[in-house]
C-alpha cells in the first residue's frame, strides 16, 4: 500500500507543476478528496488542491490543504514526498512573507533531501532559507546557510555557483553590523579569480565595480581606481553586445558612476547623459530621474550649480505624480545644498524642508513595511494553530463518525444473526419432517421388495429346468460334429504355427536393422556435438583474446583519460594560480606607477613622457630634521618617517592626488595627473591643510609626553609641466617642468604649520579658502611672486 502510495504520489508530481489542473477546477477536486478510497488517492487530490489554490493566489485555502497532504504524508512515513511537501510549503509561506516558517519548512525538506542524496533540490532549499533570512534581516543566519551552499558547490568543482555564492557572502560581510570590509573584500576577490578563469565577463565587471566600492570604503583609493578603471574596459566592451536598450542604459550609468567616483566628472557626464537618453525613449520616470539627479550631482561637483538645478528640478517632476519619495529624496538634497553653496538661506531651506519631508516619508514606508511584516509574522502563527486545531477538530469528527457506522454495523450484523438463527431453526424443522416421511416409504418398499424377491425365486426355477433340457439336446449335436471340428482344429493349429514363426524371423531381422540405424543416428550425433563443442571452445578462446585485448586497450584508455583529467585540474589549478599572481603583481605595479602608465607599460613595454598644460604640485618638508635626527637612531627616525608619510599617503589617496616620491624628509605629491580633472588644484589644498593639522596633533602629543617633534614646511603651485617614466630599470614615475621648481620655492619660502601657495594656484582657489596675502616675496632663482597663506576651507566645493 505504501509503495503504491510512494509512485502515484511522485508520478503525480512529475507531470503537475504550480498551475491549476488541467480539465479539473476547484469543485471537482475537492469532491474527488472527500470520496477518496483512500489515504494515497486523498493525498494526491490534497496536493492538486493545494496547488490550485496557490495558483489562483489563495494562499491561506492552499495552505490548509497542503496541511493535511503533509500530515498523510508524515502518516505514510514517505520521506520522498514529505521533502516535496515541505519545499512547497516553504514556496508558499515565503511569498505569503511568513519568512520565519519558510525557513523551518525549507530547512525539513533540505535535511531530508540531504538524506536521499538529492543534491540538486538541498541547495535549492538552502539559498531559499538564505533569502529568506536576508528578507528578515538576520545576516548572520543568511551568512550560515550561504556557507553551506559554498562546501557544496566547492565539493561538487561547480565553478560559477561558487563564485556567486562568494559575491553573496561578500556583500552580506558588507552590510551586517559592524561592516568588515577586508573580509568583504577578501570574498570579493575569490569570486573574482573563478569569474576570470570561467570567462564570466559581465559578472566580472560587476566584481570589480564592487571591490572598487569596498576599497574606497576601506580608504584604499590607489586599488580602488584600479577596480574601478578594470570595470570600465569590460562596461565597454559589454555595451556593443548589450542585450536591449535597458541593458545598454546600465551599463552607461554603471560607467558613468565610476568615473564620477574617479572625480572625472566630464567624462562622468557623457556617459549619463547617454544612459538618460536610453531611459527617456524607454519611458520609465523613476529610472531617468535616478539617472538625472547624477547628472545634476556631477554638474555640481563640476561647478555649474545652473545646469545641476535645471537637471534636479527635472528629476522632480517626472517622479512627484508616482510619489517616488526615495529618489524625490535625492534631488531635494541636492538642490538644498546648491543653495547653500550659493549662500541662498531662503531656496536653501525651502529644499531643506522639502528633503526632511520626503525622508520622513521613506520611513515611513519602511515602518510600515516592517509593521507589515511583524503583522504577517502574528497572522502566520495565528494561522498555523487554527490550522493545527481545525485539523484536529476535523479528525475528532472522522473519530465520531466512525464510531457511530461501526456501532450502526454492528446492530446490523446482529440482527442478520438473528435471522439466519431463525432460518435454521425453521430448516430443521423442515428436514425433521422429511426425515419422518422418508421412514414411512422406507417401510412400504420393504414389503414390496419381500414379494418381488418370492416371485423372482419361481421364476428362476422355471428358467433352470429350461437350460437343463437346451443342454442335454445340445449334447447329442456335439457328438456328431465332434471329428470334424478336431481335424480342422489341428490344421489351423500348424498353420498358425508357421506364421508365428515367419513373424518371429521378420520381427528379428527389424530388430537387427533398427538397431543397426540407431547406432547410425547416435554415431552422427556425437559428431555433430563434437564439431559444435570444438566450434564454441574456439570461439571462446578467440573472444577472450579479443576481450583481453579490449580490456587492456581499455585500461590503457582509461589510463590516459586519469592522467589527462589531472593534467586538465592542473592547467586549471596554474590557470587560477596565474590569474590571482597577475593580479597581485598588477596591484603591486600600481604601488609603484599611476594605472594609466602602468597599462601603457603592460601594452606597449615602454610608456611615453606626457605634457600637461595644468597640473598642481604639492612639497613639504620638515623643519631642523637634520638636528633632530642626531639625537636619534637611525631605526628611531625611520619608524617617524614612517608614521608621517604612511599619513601623508592615506591623506592625498583620499582626495585623489598622485604620490611622486620622497627624498631624505622631504615628499611631493601632484593633482591633475595622470588623469586631469579641474579640480587638482582645490584637492591638492585640501590635503596640504588636513596634513597640516596631522602635524599640529602629532606636536601635541609628542610635546605631553616629552619626545621630541618635527614642524612641517608646506609649498604649493599650479602649472604646466611634464610627467612619465625615464630609463629602462627600476621604473619610477616622475614630473618635470617649471611648474615644479616653483613649488619647491614654495614650500622652502613657506613658513612651520602654514600652507604657502602661489598666485596662480590662489586664483584658482580663491573662492573656497580664505587666505592671508603675504605680497611678493623673493623665491631663489625666480625672483618675487605672489604668495599667499592659506587659512581656512570655506566648506563649498
Amino acid at each position: 500500500m505504501a509503495k503504491c502510495w510512494v509512485y502515484c504520489f511522485l508520478i503525480f508530481y512529475c507531470f503537475s507543476g504550480f498551475s491549476t489542473i488541467q480539465g479539473q477546477d476547484i469543485q471537482t477536486l475537492l469532491a474527488k478528496y472527500e470520496n477518496a478510497a483512500n489515504d494515497s488517492e486523498r493525498a494526491i487530490a490534497g496536493l492538486q488542491i493545494a496547488r490550485a489554490y496557490y495558483a489562483n493566489r489563495q494562499t491561506e485555502d492552499a495552505l490548509k490543504y497542503y496541511f493535511k497532504t503533509q500530515n498523510i504524508a508524515e502518516k505514510q512515513g514517505s520521506k520522498a514526498n514529505m521533502a516535496i511537501i515541505y519545499e512547497e510549503m516553504g514556496n508558499v509561506y515565503q511569498s505569503w512573507q511568513g519568512y520565519e516558517r519558510s525557513i523551518d519548512y525549507f530547512g525539513k525538506a533540505a535535511k531530508l533531501y540531504e538524506a536521499q542524496n538529492q543534491i540538486e533540490e538541498q541547495t535549492t532549499c538552502l539559498r531559499q532559507m538564505a533569502w529568506s533570512s536576508f528578507k528578515l534581516a538576520d545576516y548572520a543566519n543568511a551568512q550560515k546557510y550561504y556557507e553551506s551552499l559554498l562546501k557544496i558547490h566547492q565539493k561538487q568543482g561547480n565553478r560559477k555557483q561558487e563564485a556567486d555564492i562568494l559575491t553573496r557572502l561578500s556583500v552580506m560581510a558588507e552590510i551586517r553590523k559592524p561592516q568588515k570590509y577586508d573580509e568583504a573584500i577578501g570574498y570579493a576577490e575569490k569570486s573574482l579569480v573563478i569569474q576570470q578563469a570561467t570567462q564570466e565577463h559581465e559578472n566580472t565587471a560587476k566584481t570589480y565595480n564592487n571591490l572598487g566600492v569596498l576599497y574606497r570604503k576601506n580608504n584604499e583609493q590607489k586599488k580602488s581606481l584600479y577596480n574601478f578603471n578594470q570595470a570600465i574596459d569590460l562596461y565597454k566592451l559589454q555595451i556593443a553586445q548589450a542585450k536591449n536598450s535597458d541593458h545598454k542604459a546600465q551599463l552607461n550609468s554603471n560607467i558613468g558612476v565610476v568615473y564620477t567616483n574617479m572625480r572625472d566628472f566630464t567624462t562622468a557626464l557623457k556617459y549619463h547623459e547617454e544612459a538618460q537618453r536610453i531611459r527617456h525613449e524607454l519611458k520609465n520616470p523613476s529610472k531617468s530621474a535616478t539617472v538625472l539627479n547624477q547628472i545634476a550631482v556631477n554638474y555640481y561637483l563640476n561647478e555649474n550649480n545652473e545646469r545641476a538645478k535645471i537637471d534636479a528640478t527635472t528629476a522632480i517632476r517626472l517622479v512627484e505624480p508616482i510619489s517616488d519619495w526615495d529618489v524625490l529624496s535625492d534631488s531635494y538634497l541636492i538642490l538644498s545644498n546648491i543653495y547653500k553653496s550659493e549662500g541662498n538661506l531662503a531656496e536653501y531651506e525651502t529644499y531643506n524642508k522639502l528633503y526632511n519631508k520626503a525622508q520622513k516619508e521613506v520611513d515611513i514606508k519602511n515602518t510600515k513595511q516592517e509593521r507589515l511584516l511583524s503583522e504577517k509574522k502574528s497572522l502566520v502563527e495565528i494561522f498555523d494553530a487554527g490550522l493545527k486545531l481545525s485539523d484536529a477538530k476535523e479528525e475528532t469528527q472522522k473519530s465520531e463518525k466512525r464510531a457511530s457506522e461501526e456501532a450502526l454495523k454492528a446492530s446490523k450484523a446482529e440482527a442478520e444473526i438473528q435471522k439466519k438463527q431463525a432460518e435454521v431453526q425453521r430448516q430443521q424443522a423442515i428436514a425433521a419432517e422429511a426425515r419422518a416421511v422418508a421412514q414411512e416409504a422406507e417401510a412400504g418398499r420393504a414389503l414390496a421388495m419381500a414379494g418381488k424377491a418370492e416371485r423372482d425365486r419361481q421364476l428362476a426355477l422355471v428358467k433352470e429346468r429350461q437350460a437343463q433340457q437346451e443342454k442335454e439336446l445340445a449334447l447329442s449335436k456335439v457328438s456328431e460334429e465332434g471329428a470334424k471340428k478336431a481335424q480342422a482344429q489341428a490344421e489351423s493349429a500348424q498353420a498358425r504355427a508357421e506364421a508365428n514363426q515367419a513373424k518371429k524371423e521378420t520381427a528379428r531381422l527389424a530388430a537387427e536393422q533398427k538397431g543397426k540405424n540407431q547406432l547410425y543416428l547416435f554415431s552422427a550425433i556425437i559428431a555433430f556435438i563434437g564439431l559444435i563443442l570444438i566450434f564454441i571452445i574456439i570461439s571462446y578462446i578467440r573472444n577472450r583474446n579479443k576481450n583481453k585485448l579490449l580490456q587492456a586497450q581499455n585500461n590503457k584508455i582509461l589510463e590516459q583519460y586519469t592522467i589527462l583529467e589531472q593534467q586538465n585540474e592542473e592547467i586549471k589549478t596554474q590557470q587560477e594560480v596565474i590569474i590571482e599572481e597577475q593580479r597581485k603583481s598588477e596591484l603591486l605595479l600600481l604601488n609603484i606607477l599611476p594605472l594609466e602608465v602602468a597599462k601603457e607599460l603592460k601594452e606597449k613595454g615602454s610608456a611615453t613622457p606626457r605634457y600637461y598644460e595644468n597640473a598642481t604640485v604639492l612639497f613639504t618638508d620638515f623643519k631642523g630634521f637634520t638636528n633632530a635626527a642626531a639625537k636619534m637612531t637611525p631605526h628611531e627616525v625611520i619608524k617617524a618617517l614612517d608614521v608621517c608619510f604612511l599619513a601623508f599617503d592615506e591623506i592625498i589617496e583620499k582626495y585623489g592626488l598622485e604620490k611622486i616620491k620622497t627624498i631624505g624628509d622631504a615628499y611631493m605629491c601632484a593633482g591633475g595627473i595622470p588623469t586631469e580633472n579641474t579640480t587638482h588644484a582645490i584637492d591638492a589644498v585640501r590635503a596640504a591643510i588636513e596634513i597640516q593639522t596631522f602635524m599640529a596633533n602629532m606636536k601635541i602629543e609628542k610635546e605631553a609626553i616629552g619626545e621630541p617633534y618635527w614642524e612641517l614646511r608646506l609649498g604649493i603651485n599650479t602649472g604646466a609641466l611634464v610627467a612619465g617614466v625615464v630609463g629602462k630599470q627600476k621604473f619610477a614615475y616622475d614630473i618635470w617642468g617649471d611648474a615644479v621648481n616653483l613649488a619647491s620655492r614654495m614650500e622652502s619660502s613657506g613658513e612651520p604649520n602654514k600652507v604657502n601657495i602661489s598666485g596662480f594656484t590662489y586664483e584658482l582657489v580663491k573662492e573656497h579658502f580664505e587666505f592671508t596675502y603675504r605680497g611678493k616675496v623673493a623665491a631663489k632663482n625666480k625672483g618675487d611672486v605672489d604668495m599667499y597663506f592659506v587659512d581656512k576651507w570655506k566648506g563649498t566645493v
